[in-house]
């Protein structure tokens, strides 16, 4: 009977055995199944890990080209106030010419004025006297057509005297 309660022992312990290698085993795959799903959130967290770099990298790109906008931007906006400021300027010398010229007219016009209110007096004072301006005028033409031809040199005949003299001046 000892044999026999060693055999029952004996298949107690290997029915314990086997359990525990059960459990083990059990636990094993579970372990496994844990790796597993640690290794998937893994590559996961680097595919996220990648994704999150080249959303930075995306980010950082369009910053820089946001301060480049920018920055043109700037540029385009000093040049127009620039160009804001010759057309002003232009404008601002272009209403100083029109004034000038419109003061220089307004002028003129009051000196046309004064000259033919007093070229009129002078052709009313000559009329009372019964003086005609223009038969004045082509009097004075004619005296002053006699006049010089008075003060011309007289013509020399033509001859050798008056060759040589001409050569002689020459």
């Amino acid at each position: 009977m000892a044999d026999a309660a060693a055999l029952t022992a004996a298949k107690k312990k290997v029915t314990e055995a086997t359990a525990a290698h059960d459990d083990a085993e059990i636990e094993a795959q579970a372990a496994e199944k844990t790796a597993a799903a640690a290794d998937a959130a893994v590559e996961a967290a680097e595919a996220k890990k990648g994704a999150a770099v080249e959303a930075r990298t995306k980010a950082e790109e369009d910053l820089s080209a946001a301060i480049v906008a920018v920055a043109k931007a700037k540029a385009d906006v000093a040049k127009a106030e620039a160009d804001k400021a010759v057309a002003e300027g232009i404008r601002e010398a272009a209403d100083l010419s029109v004034s000038s010229a419109t003061k220089a007219v307004e002028e003129t016009t009051a000196t046309a004025i004064t000259a033919k209110k007093a070229h009129s007096a002078k052709k009313a004072e000559l009329a009372k006297h019964g003086i005609d301006l223009d038969d004045a005028k082509a009097a004075v033409e004619k005296i002053e057509a006699a006049i010089a031809a008075a003060n011309a040199p007289a013509a020399e005949p033509a001859g050798d005297n008056g060759a040589a003299e001409a050569a002689a001046d020459a």
